[in-house]
């Protein structure tokens, strides 16, 4: 990323709010919640053309996801460069994905690994889909055990930059316009 990170902004701080992520502005708006999810500000925006629902796994948001015939639990991180599936799904998924190649993957620790990439022609989020989703493929079993979660992967950047999405940490939606 060749940036300094300082910190990471969590769960923690943004549970009690409305995010509001639109990438092609490149602008983040959080608006307060009430306890059952509302936002606390009268705001005058567009209803969502689509409302995700999602469960949190500790604190983070786990879509029912689909590729091909294969049913996932992806998790959504909204820090993450690629979408990133489990390499034990490589055998089954490469076959669907168009532009594959060897890349470097590099997490905020600077570390990196050699991975398969690829561009998923078709990806469907809680039963929507989403085209064209550039996927990186890795041993995810140190997340899943650390955080003792149950994930085939994480959906990040090239699934949020399609278009303004808000996330909502108390309603567990997704909202997409």
């Amino acid at each position: 990323l060749e940036t300094d990170i300082l910190g990471l902004i969590g769960f923690e701080e943004l549970e009690h709010f409305e995010l509001h992520l639109d990438y092609k502005s490149r602008s983040l708006l959080l608006f307060g919640l009430d306890k059952v999810g509302e936002k606390i500000a009268e705001t005058r925006m567009n209803s969502p053309r689509k409302v995700l629902k999602f469960e949190l796994q500790k604190h983070i948001p786990v879509f029912n996801c689909k590729v091909g015939k294969r049913s996932l639990q992806l998790g959504l991180d909204t820090g993450a460069e690629s979408n990133l599936l489990n390499l034990v799904h490589w055998e089954e998924i490469h076959e669907m994905l168009t532009d594959t190649v060897m890349e470097d993957l590099s997490g905020a620790d600077k570390s990196s690994q050699k991975v398969q990439k690829g561009v998923l022609p078709e990806l469907f989020v809680d039963g929507v889909l989403f085209e064209d989703q550039v996927t990186v493929f890795s041993d995810i079993s140190h997340l899943n055990s650390g955080y003792e979660l149950a994930l085939d992967g994480l959906i990040g950047y090239p699934f949020l930059s399609t278009q303004r999405t808000a996330i909502n940490f108390r309603t567990q939606e997704l909202k997409l316009w």
